[in-house]
Formats: C-alpha cells, sequence, structure tokens
C-alpha cells in the first residue's frame, strides 16, 4: 500500500502541473464565480456544501441539554508543543488538573499544524487522540483538520524539522527492519537521507502516522468553518471533494488532490484574512469575498490558524473571521491561546496563557486587538515551495 501511495502522489505531482496553467486557473475561477452566484442568490446555504463538510457529533450522554448549540474550543498551530497545549486545555478548564476531558459535550477543534518544529512533535498527537476518547465517552468530541506541515511531512518537505525531530520516529518505527522501511518509501529509498527515513515512512500517504492524523481539510461544527488557511469563493464548487480526497490520500487510500494542497492560494497556504499585516484587517475585498463564503456554507464565522498573530487570538471582518494561530510553540516565543464559543449565547471569548504562567486571563471579543501580546521570535511564515509538492 505504501508503494501505492507513493505512486498516486506523483500523479499528484503531475496534475499540479497542469493545474497551473493562466487558462485554466481563469477557467476554474470562472466556473467558481458562476457557482458561488447561484448559490447566494438562492438566498440560502447550500444543503449538500454543509452537510458534507459538518461534523458528526456524537450523542448527547444523558442529563445534557439537547437544544442548544454545543460549545466550541478552538486552538491554534502547535508545532509539537503538547506541553504549552496541556497548559492550556486545563487553565481553560477543557481538562481537568489530571488531564481528563472535563468540557462535557462540548468540540475542542485544532486548526492543523501539529507538526514539525519541534524535538517532539508526536507528543500533541497522542494528546489530542487521548482526548478525543474521553471526549466521546462524555458526548463530546475533538478534531482537527489538516495544515501545511501536515502535508509537507507527507510529501518528504522536512524543511521545518529541527536537527533533534528524527529520534522519536527511529524509536516508533524500532520494531521496523531496513528492508520493511525500504519498501514503504518504494521508488524514492535510495533518495531519502539516512536520518530521515523512518520519519519519512510513518508519515508518507499509508504510513503508520498518517493515518493516525488523517483529517479533513475543512470542518463546519455548529455555525463555524474551520479551515487551516481559508477558504476562497473560488473553492466552494470543490471544497467537499477536496476535503475528502486529502483525507482519504494522507491514509493511503486515494490519490493527492494536488489543487487542494499545493499553491499560496490554496485553503492550507492562503494568508489572504491573516496576513495584512497580522493582527490588522484583512482588505475589503477579502471581507466581502469572505461573506459570500459564509452564506453558502450557511456559517456565522470562519476559524483559521497558519499565520501567527502578535496581538494573539483575534478577531476580524466584524467578526466573521477569527485568527488563533498564537505561536505558543517554544520556538515560537507566543502566548497559549484558544477561542471559546459559548453554546448557549454565541458569546466568543479567548483564553490566553502568558508563556511561564499557570493563571489564565479571559478576554471577550472586542478586548484581543487592544494591544499586542507577545512580539515573534523572528520572522516564522512558512514559505510554500517554488513549485508544488
Amino acid at each position: 500500500p505504501h508503494q501505492g501511495g507513493r505512486r498516486r502522489w506523483m500523479r499528484g505531482q503531475r496534475m499540479a502541473g497542469e493545474a497551473a496553467s493562466p487558462a485554466r486557473t481563469l477557467w476554474l475561477a470562472i466556473l467558481a464565480g458562476q457557482w458561488v452566484a447561484g448559490a447566494i442568490g438562492a438566498g440560502s446555504p447550500t444543503p449538500a456544501l454543509r452537510t458534507a463538510l459538518e461534523l458528526k457529533l456524537p450523542c448527547r450522554t444523558a442529563g445534557q441539554p439537547g437544544g442548544e448549540r454545543r460549545t466550541i474550543y478552538a486552538v491554534g498551530d502547535v508545532h509539537g508543543d503538547a506541553e504549552a497545549l496541556r497548559r492550556l486545555l486545563a487553565a481553560a478548564g477543557v481538562t481537568d488538573a489530571s488531564g481528563l476531558w472535563n468540557a462535557g459535550d462540548s468540540v475542542l477543534v485544532q486548526s492543523g499544524d501539529l507538526l514539525d518544529r519541534h524535538s517532539d512533535d508526536l507528543a500533541p498527537v497522542r494528546l489530542l487522540r487521548r482526548l478525543r476518547r474521553g471526549a466521546r465517552e462524555r458526548g463530546g468530541e475533538v478534531a482537527w483538520i489538516l495544515g501545511n506541515h501536515e502535508i509537507m511531512n507527507a510529501v518528504g518537505d522536512m524543511r521545518y524539522v529541527p536537527s533533534d525531530g528524527y529520534e522519536v520516529y527511529d524509536r516508533l518505527m524500532r520494531r521496523w527492519s531496513s528492508a520493511q522501511i525500504d519498501a514503504a518509501l518504494g521508488a524514492s529509498a535510495d533518495r531519502v537521507p539516512a536520518r530521515e527515513r523512518a520519519r519519512l515512512a510513518a508519515l508518507m500517504p499509508g504510513g503508520l502516522v498518517a493515518r493516525a492524523i488523517a483529517a479533513p481539510m475543512a470542518l463546519i461544527v455548529g455555525d463555524s468553518l474551520f479551515c487551516h488557511g481559508g477558504v476562497r469563493a473560488s473553492h466552494l464548487p470543490y471544497l467537499a471533494d477536496w476535503s475528502r480526497e486529502a483525507e482519504a490520500w494522507l491514509r493511503g487510500d486515494g490519490p493527492m488532490p494536488a489543487n487542494a494542497l499545493t499553491g499560496v492560494d490554496s485553503p492550507i497556504w492562503s494568508r489572504k484574512l491573516s496576513s495584512s499585516p497580522p493582527g490588522e484587517e484583512p482588505p475589503a475585498s477579502a471581507c466581502a469575498e469572505l461573506g459570500l463564503v459564509l452564506s453558502a456554507t450557511g456559517c456565522a464565522r470562519i476559524v483559521v490558524g497558519h499565520t501567527p498573530q502578535p496581538y494573539g487570538a483575534n478577531g476580524a471582518c466584524d467578526g466573521r473571521v477569527w485568527r488563533v494561530d498564537t505561536g505558543m510553540s517554544l520556538m515560537y516565543g507566543g502566548p497559549a491561546e484558544l477561542l471559546r464559543i459559548d453554546g448557549a449565547t454565541g458569546e466568543v471569548s479567548v483564553c490566553s496563557l502568558p508563556r511561564g504562567s499557570d493563571e489564565a486571563v479571559w478576554l471577550c471579543a472586542e478586548e484581543t486587538c487592544a494591544v499586542p501580546r507577545y512580539a515573534p521570535l523572528q520572522d516564522m511564515l512558512d514559505v510554500a515551495p517554488a513549485r508544488p509538492l
């Protein structure tokens, strides 16, 4: 299955190259515009799209109210820092002092980029998978979406793996012989540096970790749309298929949807809503386009990660976009923060946990953009490949 996944990846590369032609891009944009105009003109969301992206939630347990929306917690890019994530979830009351799920039938959504920039980026994966089991026992849910770093690792782009970020995969794959790892890597085995082999075998499509982290590219929970980079109006006709195909590809069950996963304007790479500059309002045109996206999906807001925010988690476009990548990983030096959307009132607030502190501060929506809460240690924006991966 790993060799088959590799062949499908190679086909995805060729597809990405073909999709890059200006004429094809223009034609897709025209078709997307017509589709969106029809959806919005009808004055209602597109039911098929919403149904395809909606998170399927477990039934509430006995004694939990059935008519209210569920409270949603959203946390941004973790980049391996499980300790920061653990402390944040405890400070916000999502987990108890023992690290067990404590949020009832609420939903926790992580915005992608669990991997890279840390010596043990398997730790947050294990943490979230354990929490998901506890949440489901209580009628809640834990979910994550794909970020660009999951995709980069799956195709062998290790630019953001620190020098000590391979040993944990050597330990994970210690029961695999060199011959088994060679077989998993297929024709590319001879080209993979020795220290990267176990990591790539685990994270390539169909690999042990890839199957564990496989997730949708976009997700709807209640009246919130989640996507790592952002959703453009031109994405809407393809978004449900892209999301499903990306998850299947990572599991080793289908070809790579290259148009969805590569390029600076794709849903996992786009910074249209979050870097203008970070912490400030996007262009008016971006907010207007977002209105079309939200109308088509029946959502009140989109929650994105991907771009570290010097203001911490903050809203823009009149609260229709929330940017939750706060640079919480140790390499960034930012505060650990999460967004809370109250199920009963719809009120949005932010739990902020300064680095080195166990005292959380809750901020209302209006307070989140009042003053920068940290200065990034360096320019940490990921650079998209010069050509599709």
